[in-house]
């Protein structure tokens, strides 16, 4: 990933030089001698030797005075300087300078840094307003749009002055610097602030990229404890220098900026490092776990922001660091999943509580729904502002196509600015708001609705204080068959085979056609079988298929389906079944099962399943968890019970018509006919309102049937 940091509203350049001291000399006990032009052998008193002793091995005392003082002990044990850097794995460099500050000041001179002079002139006030209005205003006659390096020459400043970037990927970095220079073959990436992060194996350390930045005090302040996990290969607790000097640039450049813009990797943790050795591997988990740690150790609000399974949360947590808390801006490319998925609610409650979320870009059309390469997933743009005060709502871009040159950006761009909601000219897309309650309390499902009337509906439903949630009702889908492990040892089979079962299979247009859950298959165990063949009793066999049958239900509903083909979320039968991507629900009776398969099969049921589509959204995936949150009518409620099933028995050996003719659950033909559509940004503008149109003008809500199924026409 690719951290880029801009210094835009900060009046000064990332980059310093350091101090020069001159020589000078001294003589103060048993330290003597000129530090510049000769340096003397350090011989330590006794008070001294004790005093750096106690700073070296007091848990509370800083990091980097540990290593100084680790550094002078070495020396006054009379190691060479060569002795001294394989012993404290630091640069020559840096035992140098401590070195010589310590002939020069003593023990006292470890314990302070010297304020470096910054290597350009700042960037003044009148500059950076001047910059600003600059890039308000149109851009040159010739150009689409405001380049970074038309900015710079207009200005008379350096490119490098306003932008920085870090990222352990060498062909990022070449990618980013190609673009500052513009075909200019000399590229001095330290002086375009690129800065390459160290990423695996470094000597007897491992280093994890961009996350090192969290270890390091100006980014994350410590209370002065010593352990920073910085592993090494062998399990050996080592410490990370700010004098390190690629980290100390890449701090520099990272810390209190106006603007990070970031594409964190989607990645699962137990990946991190995976081109390399297996112990590696795990010292670079362990790396990141400390870092996490001490990280939630300075910020206790954080605790449960991060996943230990993915790795994308910790570069958020790095940005938010990584920013100045008047003005900063973050913007960022997410997998739509960590907008809606259950398990992010915690990160976005704490990104909401930290920032206005000011914009959320997408694209639902098809072959245009990631903003990455290599990826296949549902990816959205998140903009968000430091912001004090009240906060206006969120403003969703849902374009439908993306601009194929500099020309349609800059069109794109302006049609953008000049539309506060509404369709954008020229089939662009739309602009919608999503309230800010809805945002802080976490709720930002709208990402995966084309629609702006089904986004507000879905949510509408979802806090409707008339349902219950699922969960509340005793209703748990069972992943019972969803597993490799459990299919594994299973196998087709017929009617005629001793121990089968019948199960749903299939869940395509062909398939499921009916609320009516029919089996498609029946399975045996594999085990079984052998038994069969030689003779032998299935015994232990049985047993595990009675087991598996025990979660069988009345009512099944679906682990996901491709959404143009598949018809049904849930069906419900007298007999219970068990599926295979279908999840049965044990423990609810046929009469409830009736009423619940109703229900989410209708327009209410499928947009909270929506709300929750997983990694895609033209096939989403749903896991018992999926379920939990879905609000249905009280199944201990007779009367709503009793309606629902009413409709399931109108309808129950009949087609989609027949569920059409009932106002509030016309979900099977509807969808299927006009939901593709919707969520996934047909080509023609014209079918997205028709099928609004139709969508608005539906017959009465799913309640009002509930009340009297009879009166439905």
């Amino acid at each position: 990933m690719l951290l880029s940091f801009l210094k835009i509203p900060f009046f000064g350049a990332v980059w310093f030089n350091r101090s020069r001291r001159k020589s000078h000399s001294f003589q103060t006990g048993s330290r003597t001698g000129t530090a510049k032009s000769r340096r003397t052998r350090i011989i330590l008193s006794e008070q001294d030797r004790e005093r750096l002793e106690r700073i070296r091995t007091d848990p509370h005392s800083i990091l980097k005075h540990v290593q100084r003082a680790t550094i002078i002990l070495h020396l006054g044990d009379g190691l060479t300087l060569s002795q001294t850097m394989s012993a404290t794995g630091m640069s020559k460099p840096t035992v140098r300078r401590w070195w010589d500050r310590f002939l020069e000041e003593g023990v006292d001179g470890l314990l302070y840094d010297i304020s470096r002079r910054r290597g350009r002139k700042p960037i003044s006030k009148d500059k950076v307003s001047e910059l600003i209005a600059l890039v308000m205003s149109p851009p040159p006659a010739h150009a689409s749009h405001w380049t970074l390096r038309v900015l710079a020459k207009k200005l008379g400043i350096a490119v490098s002055t306003v932008i920085a970037g870090l990222d352990f990927n060498e062909v990022s970095l070449q990618f980013a610097a190609a673009q500052l220079t513009a075909g200019n073959s000399d590229i001095a990436y330290r002086k375009m602030q690129l800065h390459r992060m160290p990423y695996g194996p470094l000597g007897d350390r491992v280093r994890v990229g961009s996350l090192d930045l969290l270890g390091q005090s100006p980014i994350v302040p410590r209370s002065g404890q010593m352990d920073l996990g910085d592993v090494s290969l062998d399990s050996v607790q080592m410490q990370m220098s700010y004098d390190d000097p690629v980290l100390e640039n890449a701090t520099n450049a990272a810390k209190n900026d106006r603007i990070v813009i970031m594409n964190p990797p989607f990645t699962n943790r137990s990946r991190m490092g995976e081109k390399f050795p297996a112990q590696t591997q795990k010292a670079m988990r362990q790396r990141a776990d400390a870092l996490e740690a001490e990280f939630v150790r300075n910020d206790p609000e954080m605790e449960g922001f991060t996943d230990k399974n993915s790795i994308r949360p910790l570069f958020v947590a790095l940005a938010d660091k990584c920013l100045n808390s008047g003005d900063g801006v973050l913007a960022m490319i997410n997998p739509t999943i960590a907008l809606t998925a259950t398990s992010g609610r915690h990160e976005r409650v704490v990104l909401a509580g930290r920032f206005h979320i000011h914009t959320l870009l997408i694209c639902h059309q098809p072959g245009q729904i990631n903003l990455s390469q290599n990826t296949a997933i549902n990816e959205s743009m998140i903009i968000a502002k430091r912001h004090e005060g009240a906060r206006p709502p969120m403003r969703i871009i849902c374009v439908d196509r993306f601009p194929l040159d500099e020309r349609e950006a800059a069109e794109l761009h302006r049609c953008i600015a000049d539309c506060t909601t509404g369709l954008l000219p020229n089939g662009w897309g739309e602009v919608s708001e999503w309230p800010v309650e809805r945002i802080e309390a976490g709720d930002w499902s709208a990402a995966v609705f084309r629609s702006p009337e089904l986004a507000g509906a879905a949510a509408r439903i979802a806090n409707d204080e008339k349902l219950l949630p699922i969960i509340d009702q005793k209703f748990v889908p069972s992943a019972v068959l969803q597993g490799g492990a459990q299919m594994s040892v299973l196998a087709k089979s017929n009617a005629d085979t001793p121990g089968s079962f019948p199960v749903l299979y299939y869940k395509g247009a062909e398939a499921q056609t009916r609320i009516t859950g029919m089996p498609d298959i029946r399975l045996v165990s594999t085990k079984q079988i052998r038994s069969d063949s030689l003779g032998l009793s299935g015994g232990q066999d049985s047993h595990h298929t009675e087991k598996l049958l025990q979660n069988a239900g009345h009512l099944l509903v679906s682990d996901g389906q491709d959404t143009s083909a598949a018809r049904l979320t849930a069906v419900a039968s007298d007999v219970k079944y068990v599926g295979v991507g279908w999840m049965p629900v044990p423990g609810i009776t046929f009469e409830r099962a009736k009423a619940a398969a109703v229900f989410l099969n209708s327009t209410s049921g499928w947009l909270q399943l929506m709300q929750n589509p997983g990694k895609k959204l033209t096939f989403p995936r749903y896991r018992p968890g999926s379920y939990e949150g879905i609000r249905i009518p009280d199944l201990a409620d007779g009367k709503a019970t009793s309606a629902l099933a009413t409709c399931w028995d109108r309808i129950r050996d009949g087609t989609d018509s027949h569920m059409g003719t009932i106002s509030g659950i016309s979900a099977s033909s509807w969808f299927c006919r006009y939901g593709p559509r919707i969520f996934h940004a047909a080509s023609k503008r014209s079918d997205i309102t028709n099928a609004r149109n139709e969508r608005v003008a539906s017959p009465p809500d799913m309640l009002q049937v509930m009340s009297d199924p009879c009166a439905a026409p």
